[in-house]
């Protein structure tokens, strides 16, 4: 039962206060109303709710959405690190803009679906961002309503636009070959060759040790993985995080070919890795400035969407023109070295790589893809920019195209669902010629597919493709008295 409190304040005026207890038996405090009835159809409403197990916290649901997220969700939500970045930026980008001043218990799927026209149209935000974006969106609204400050969950039934299937990019034998080829570091080319032999993602690949090998039964174990995050988010304050699990949640042993498992075997005896090294390190290079010619001598950038022209060589052209030539690169890359020298700058990419945040030496992803994947894929002509990623893609199109069976492609790469194993199976060239080959064949009449009835009480077998269209009426019309003699009978 719950009960109204009068209150006067210091100019006179009286309120009511509405109290009730919940299903523990303690008090709670609906909120403060101008007149008596207000505050008893509260405290009923409140009742009602618990008893119909809505029990939700009228004073927490009316806290602001980004009161709600940053005080209380993002502390003590579990997420992965590299996870949580990307919410973080998503959140601060695309749902407080919009849902920060509202309160949690006043937001509807109304709401929802006002956002998602503003994210697609006054945003402009592709349909794969946007259900990105969606996740933390529901997985907040969902703590909420576990938490009891909201009794719906405003994400539900929010229809959002179809994300189109994206191409995958594979490599031929002999296009991975050629690129292959153009690495002239041993370390990098063995990682290379490992990475299209093992099918294994980057972060898995590049937190491979020298115990993780198993020579005798050609194997690597695979039961971490390394993960790229900010450095104010890591207890430690690294950009590289060893996760003590892959993907997956369970550790894969993944077997090689035996040639590939003597190279291997030499690799490590060349480099004298063992134990706990990793099998692939990345040397932070030193620090080089381009000396850059006095911009007066370099003329000027083609116009910008201004209709403005900057001076080669800038700082400015190279953020505001968008000029990308060797001059604007190297004068952008000296004005942030020197802005490094003093101590600024320090969250970037290339800072992230150095041994103060990468105290072990990981392979960063962005120097590889940069320097050294990138311009093998140009050096060769391959036009299309296929990511490193694409590698895992490529090794499990070969099994499946060599015969191997989806189920144990599926637990050999430790993909989850076999469904996703099987979308690389329509890459594989050469299917749509199987197919129009069986197809061609039953055409042109080449295989004979006889389409035959047995009646068991003539004990009469015959053949539509004998039958001419009169014949084939007749038989229809007596196969039918047939059924229908038999039916009265």
């Amino acid at each position: 039962m719950g009960w109204s409190v009068p209150h006067v304040s210091k100019k006179g005026r009286t309120t009511y206060k509405a109290y009730f207890r919940d299903m523990r038996g303690e008090t709670v405090y609906e909120g403060t109303y101008a007149t008596e009835r207000e505050s008893d159809k509260a405290w009923q409403q409140a009742e009602a709710r618990i008893a119909d197990g809505r029990i939700v916290d009228a004073k927490g649901g009316r806290v602001k959405f980004e009161q709600y997220v940053t005080e209380t969700w993002f502390p003590n939500h579990v997420i992965e690190q590299s996870s949580a970045d990307d919410y973080d930026y998503r959140i601060k980008k695309y749902l407080n803009p919009w849902f920060g001043p509202l309160p949690m218990n006043q937001i509807y799927p109304a709401d929802v679906r006002e956002w998602v026209t503003w994210m697609r149209k006054d945003q402009g935000v592709s349909p794969a961002n946007l259900k990105k974006t969606m996740s933390p969106l529901s997985a907040i609204f969902k703590t909420a309503l576990n938490d009891g400050l909201i009794y719906l969950h405003p994400c539900k039934g929010i229809k959002l636009p179809t994300v189109p299937e994206t191409e995958k990019d594979i490599l031929t034998v002999a296009e991975f070959d050629e690129v292959y080829h153009q690495f002239t570091d041993f370390e990098m080319q063995t990682l290379l060759e490992t990475d299209i032999e093992t099918g294994l993602r980057w972060g898995e690949l590049t937190e491979l040790r020298a115990k993780d090998w198993h020579s005798a039964e050609r194997t690597f174990k695979v039961s971490r993985a390394v993960v790229k995050v900010r450095p104010d988010r890591d207890p430690d304050g690294f950009s590289f995080r060893v996760k003590p699990y892959p993907k997956g949640k369970k550790p894969l042993e993944v077997k090689v070919s035996e040639p590939f498992a003597k190279k291997i075997d030499r690799y490590l005896e060349v480099t004298g890795k063992t134990g706990n090294d990793l099998l692939f390190t990345y040397e932070v290079p030193e620090e080089t400035v381009k000396v850059i010619p006095h911009p007066d001598t370099l003329g000027l950038t083609p116009p910008n969407a201004a209709g403005r022209q900057y001076q080669h060589g800038t700082t400015t052209a190279y953020q505001l023109a968008k000029c990308r030539c060797e001059y604007c690169r190297g004068a952008y890359a000296q004005y942030r070295a020197e802005r490094r020298k003093v101590g600024l700058d320090t969250h970037n990419s290339k800072q992230s790589a150095k041994k103060g945040l990468n105290p072990e030496g990981h392979v960063p992803g962005w120097w590889f893809r940069r320097r050294i994947w990138y311009p093998a894929l140009d050096a060769v002509g391959i036009k299309a920019r296929i990511r490193v990623h694409d590698l895992r893609g490529t090794h499990i199109s070969w099994l499946l195209a060599g015969g191997a069976d989806l189920e144990s492609v599926r637990d050999r790469v430790g993909h989850k669902s076999i469904v996703t194993t099987a979308k690389y199976v329509r890459k594989l060239k050469g299917n749509d010629d199987k197919t129009l080959s069986a197809f061609e064949k039953i055409r042109n009449g080449t295989v004979h597919v006889p389409r035959q009835r047995e009646d068991t009480d003539a004990e009469a077998v015959f053949s539509l493709e004998d039958m001419t269209m009169e014949d084939l009426v007749k038989e229809m019309g007596r196969i039918q008295a047939e059924m229908a003699r038999k039916s009265r009978s």
